[in-house]
C-alpha cells in the first residue's frame, strides 16, 4: 500500500524534475 503511493510520488518528483 505504502510503497505503491511514494512509487507515484517518486514519479511525480522525477516528472518536476524532468519539467524543470
Amino acid at each position: 500500500r505504502y510503497a505503491a503511493e511514494v512509487n507515484i510520488l517518486k514519479e511525480e518528483i522525477k516528472r518536476l524534475r524532468l519539467a524543470n
